[in-house]
């Protein structure tokens, strides 16, 4: 007959406590790392717009205009979807988009481009109806057919 000892017990399950441990800190490593990989991607998908456009100004100057005007009120799960979600310090960890600021800048170095900055915003003027169109709200009733 096998006697176990209380010595075994006790080290079976500080065992147990160290392969959660461990597969605990995998969990966490492997979001970190698929967080990672997706970061990586929007880089290579700026380089291949720049590849497939040959102009890397284009791409900046896209970068540009919706920079700062990505954000939307949404809970965080439907955030890592957005193209720009910015995080900072430990939880940049686990955006899943570059900064723009960084995107520029790699463009910039490695795509040959120039940034010029962001382009001046002109004020669109608001839309006024000349009184002499009138809207379809004024045109007369159509004749009635033979049957009305």
């Amino acid at each position: 007959m096998l006697w176990i000892r209380g010595d075994d017990r006790r080290n079976g399950g500080l065992l147990v406590l160290v392969g959660i441990g461990s597969a605990a800190i995998a969990w966490f490593l492997a979001i970190v790392i698929r967080m990672a990989v997706s970061r990586r991607r929007e880089f290579v998908a700026d380089a291949g717009s720049v590849e497939l456009t040959k102009n890397p100004d284009a791409m900046i100057s896209a970068l540009h205009k919706v920079a700062g005007h990505a954000h939307l009120d949404a809970p965080e799960e439907i955030r890592g979807l957005f193209l720009e979600n910015r995080e900072e310090g430990l939880f940049g960890l686990f955006s899943t988009h570059p900064p723009i600021e960084a995107r520029i800048a790699a463009l910039v170095e490695y795509g040959g481009g120039r940034d010029m900055g962001p382009a001046p915003v002109s004020p669109q003027p608001a839309y006024q109806p000349s009184p002499a169109s009138p809207g379809p709200w004024d045109e007369p009733p159509p004749a009635k057919g033979p049957w009305g």
